[in-house]
């Protein structure tokens, strides 16, 4: 009997939108995490770059990729260059971690209104 009952919960237009605003959120924060983890492999890189100039003579030079072009830089401007590519790559990494601290708290609340309503009828999580 109680299955009955819960079988006829009835969906309204605004809770297809919940569903739907839920959808496209988790979407973007999946998109926004396959970002991070890239940027995250990227910092991981600089910093193994980084150790490695620090290995460098001052007045050797190395080579640098910029694009699809290697040119051959002084170390310390390798160093600098790694420098502005890890700040900047840190400052991106925070941007993207603030958006999906947020799409997280929507989805949260969205989660809670929608089992609420519910119940176990519906599977927001991922598997």
């Amino acid at each position: 009997m109680a299955s009955k009952i819960q079988s006829d919960i009835e969906i309204t237009k605004d809770d297809q939108n919940q569903i739907n605003q839920f959808s496209r959120i988790n979407m973007h924060w999946n998109e926004k995490n396959r970002t991070m983890q890239k940027k995250n492999e990227i910092l991981n890189q600089l910093d193994d770059a980084a150790t490695e100039l620090e290995l460098c003579d001052d007045e050797e030079t190395v080579q640098v990729k910029y694009g699809d072009c290697f040119f051959h830089v002084k170390v310390e401007q390798a160093k600098q260059y790694v420098e502005e590519q890890q700040t900047q790559t840190k400052k991106e990494t925070n941007e993207i971690s603030k958006v999906m601290d947020e799409q997280e708290k929507k989805m949260k609340k969205l989660k809670a209104v929608l089992y609420t309503k519910f119940g176990n009828q519906i599977n927001l999580e991922e598997d």
